[in-house]
């Protein structure tokens, strides 16, 4: 059963880095059915970006779905959950409207809650899941009441009405609501000072969805961004690119810090997961801060890691003690090597 669920992970993934790709190239398409989501029916739609974030999140799948092949091999617990993330994290880049966007937000957060509380007879798993819960749907709150501000100000729930429709809204209002969608996607994002979930959470959940959490989820937070500040609301005033820039800057610097003295493997990977953040909004804020290299920003943000952990297969999570972990487990070390090492794109 579980062996089943995984190669069906691996599967989906694949297929989702081939459609990806396949946007990202320039082949975009759009579907919608009017039935399936309340309000305004289940709407996607494929573009440039969503085929990069969906690019990410399938190739990213791939490794993670084939190590837990061997790491969870006869587990039953937390299968639906696993492709109910997946799923889930498929349909953000893609949603053209807010109810679907939402749904599939939502469902992404419950999914992993529920991944992080997989050992929850272990000690300190409880509280971290808890963090997690209360963080995640705290930006939650700021994600609705933002996307409420938009569509009560458009008219509209489509992304696309919005796109037209918003950089013509008087100027507090588009900034009331870029810094209420700002808040909710930094608190996914794991950007400082939002981002104390991140070395709690991200520690205790198994190693093939810390991988997802760390190599993808937080990085639908970037992509939320990029798509509120570029599309929704159209180019803003240069402060909305300083505050990001500031915010990067700490969390760069934060994270890389603490990531230096940590001793705990998985806990050096969340915080190092928060410096690499911390450069994309660098980057992120330096183009909304100069409107001519918006156009520019679409295409050269800098994303990086699609890495599998390899914790349980090595005498514990300590950074040191995981030389030769090659020898003991030559899938998940190269899995981990790999990206490790070209981690800066």
């Amino acid at each position: 059963m579980s062996s089943l669920a995984f190669v069906g992970g691996a599967v989906a993934g694949l297929a989702a880095a081939g459609l990806g790709l396949a946007g990202l190239l320039g082949h975009e398409w759009a579907l919608q059915i009017a039935w399936l989501v309340p309000l305004a029916g289940l709407e996607l739609r494929m573009d440039p970006l969503a085929g990069f974030f969906l690019l990410l999140i399938g190739a990213t799948s791939v490794p993670a779905s084939v190590y837990a092949l061997d790491h969870a091999r006869g587990e039953v617990k937390g299968l639906v959950s696993y492709l109910a993330f997946l799923l889930a994290m498929g349909v953000v880049p893609l949603a053209a409207n807010a109810p679907t966007f939402l749904l599939a937000w939502e469902l992404m957060a419950l999914a992993s809650y529920a991944l992080v509380l997989h050992d929850h007879g272990e000690r300190g798993v409880v509280r971290a899941a808890w963090v997690y819960a209360v963080m995640t749907h705290a930006g939650l709150a700021s994600l609705l009441a933002g996307m409420l501000l938009m569509s009560a100000s458009t008219g509209s729930l489509r992304f696309a009405d919005w796109q037209t429709a918003g950089p013509g809204l008087d100027g507090a209002t588009r900034s009331l609501a870029w810094l209420l969608l700002t808040i909710g996607f930094a608190s996914k994002a794991g950007v400082v000072p939002l981002h104390v979930w991140l070395p709690i959470a991200h520690p205790v959940a198994p190693s093939h969805v810390s991988a997802l959490m760390s190599g993808v989820m937080i990085k639908l937070g970037i992509y939320g961004l990029l798509r509120a500040g570029l599309e929704w609301l159209g180019p803003g005033p240069a402060w909305w690119g300083v505050v990001l820039l500031l915010a990067g800057t700490v969390s760069a610097v934060k994270g890389v810090l603490y990531a230096l003295v940590e001793r705990d493997l998985k806990r050096l990977l969340a915080f190092s997961s928060i410096e690499n953040v911390g450069i994309v909004l660098i980057g992120v804020g330096t183009g909304f801060a100069m409107p001519l290299y918006q156009n520019a920003l679409m295409s050269a943000v800098p994303i990086r890691r699609c890495a599998s952990r390899f914790a349980g297969r090595t005498p514990s999570q300590c950074a040191a003690g995981c030389g030769g972990a090659h020898r003991s487990a030559p899938t998940g070390g190269a899995a981990y090597g790999i990206p490790s090492n070209t981690s800066a794109l």
